[in-house]
């Protein structure tokens, strides 16, 4: 499955610490984090086969992160996911991905999803199940998102800044059998860690490394 783990902190030097999982077919073409010309300019890796991305930064200090809601919707042709991630990432800030998600679902047929937006001071999550859209504002505190429908329980915040919080956090990422997940076809491909500076989002740190977590080491791909 697919994860996210983040933590949500205003006032934080880093507001938004995120940790992720991406899980997928070995064998469906991407390539990996680049800057991007837009519009919206921004960071982020590419879906080569449908186009879009499941996880980015634009130049503004939008971040925005989906997982896919298992089982999907049947028998359709669907408005990509990776698309959507796209559309958040143009925006000037994250407290507008509301009507932006609405309007998106109103013009097109979308399989089921989880989308974290955030900034430097707003998280918005939302959860669509292909019947309804689920969404909050969230409240500072801990989340952890996977491929089931999200229903906002919010985990243990603790104490201290957000970069302590993912230095003493991303070894979860190396969790077997759900977090990491090993498989002949299909499993984890990549895991990327976010810091967002909420100030200067040209300043956020990102590291990600490819293959397994419980086997790879991170590199540092943005950021002093």
């Amino acid at each position: 499955m697919c994860t996210l783990l983040f933590r949500h902190r205003p006032g934080d030097p880093h507001p938004l610490a995120l940790l992720s999982n991406r899980d997928e077919q070995f064998e469906r073409p991407s390539s990996g984090w680049s800057w991007r010309e837009g519009p919206p300019r921004l960071f982020a890796p590419l879906d080569e086969k449908a186009g879009g991305t499941w996880i980015g930064m634009s130049a503004s200090g939008i971040v925005a992160a989906l997982t896919n809601v298992f089982p999907p919707l049947k028998d359709g042709v669907y408005y990509s996911r990776g698309s959507l991630v796209i559309e958040m990432l143009a925006l000037r800030s994250a407290s507008k991905a509301r009507r932006k998600v609405r309007a998106l679902l109103d013009k097109h047929d979308i399989n089921k999803f989880n989308l974290l937006v955030a900034d430097g001071t707003t998280a918005m999550m939302f959860s669509y199940d292909g019947r309804g859209l689920w969404e909050a504002r969230l409240e500072p505190g801990v989340y952890q998102v996977g491929n089931d429908p999200w229903s906002g329980n919010k985990l243990d915040s603790g104490d201290g800044p957000n970069a302590r919080w993912m230095e003493d956090h991303k070894s979860q990422l190396t969790q077997h059998p759900d977090i990491c997940k090993h498989g002949d076809k299909y499993g984890t491909r990549s895991s990327s860690i976010i810091l967002l500076n909420g100030l200067t989002p040209a300043e956020s740190i990102i590291w990600h490394l490819e293959g397994y977590p419980c086997q790879s080491t991170y590199r540092q791909i943005l950021g002093a």
